[in-house]
């Protein structure tokens, strides 16, 4: 019985083989060879492509507003009270140059586990926006705060964070310009600075990766 399953063992085997080295699963034409993993994958179907998300030219604008220019996994689900919640796992910065996790300048790539986004967006048929955390400024008149706010910064604290002002870069010395800083505490515990330029915060960037835990009184 042993030698009589020895053909068929073997027969399996090599069409096994063939199947991932073998002629059937060449490049197709006018695809590279380290390219044709992710052809043989490509939908044929009906489905396509409504809009990118995450990363350099998405609507979202991911790298710009919150230095997330790589994403992976984008796990979706629906958190009961009308918003989509996602989830990545290694998300990397602007110093990410890719293929693949961690390649890129290690002073910049920024890299972060785990990074959740929520959305409120009902109309999918051009993408899903993810919510803003808009900034609006009430410039001081020395004696009270001017009455039109002015956007400064389109995303910087999300659900439950709060913002703080600080002069964080001590530039202020002259001109009285505060920046503007979020503690995330939670399982981050990240300190992010958008700094000023007197009309407008730049986008948050990473300052420290462990300070002001949940329970500690930061200033």
């Amino acid at each position: 019985m042993r030698t009589a399953r020895l053909p068929i063992a073997a027969t399996i085997a090599a069409l096994v083989l063939a199947g991932l080295g073998g002629a059937a699963s060449a490049a197709p034409p006018g695809v590279s060879a380290p390219d044709a993993a992710a052809a043989a994958l490509a939908v044929t179907g009906p489905a396509e492509r409504i809009a990118k998300l995450t990363g350099p030219g998405s609507i979202n604008a991911t790298d710009a507003k919150w230095q997330l220019k790589a994403t992976d996994l984008g796990i979706m689900w629906d958190n009961g009270s009308g918003q989509i919640l996602t989830v990545f796992g290694d998300t990397f910065g602007n110093g990410w140059t890719g293929p693949g996790g961690g390649v890129g300048n290690g002073a910049t790539i920024d890299w972060r586990c785990n990074t959740l986004v929520r959305s409120a967006d009902h109309q999918l048929a051009d993408g899903m926006t993810f919510d803003s955390g808009d900034v609006y400024v009430a410039l001081s008149t020395g004696t009270g705060f001017s009455g039109t706010t002015v956007k400064w910064n389109d995303f910087f604290c999300t659900t439950g964070e709060f913002p703080y002002l600080a002069d964080a870069n001590g530039d202020g010395k002259d001109d009285g310009k505060d920046d503007i800083v979020v503690f995330t505490q939670g399982t981050t515990n990240d300190v992010f600075v958008g700094l000023s330029n007197g009309s407008s915060f730049g986008g948050g960037v990473k300052w420290h990766d462990f300070f002001g835990l949940t329970g500690e009184r930061t200033f």
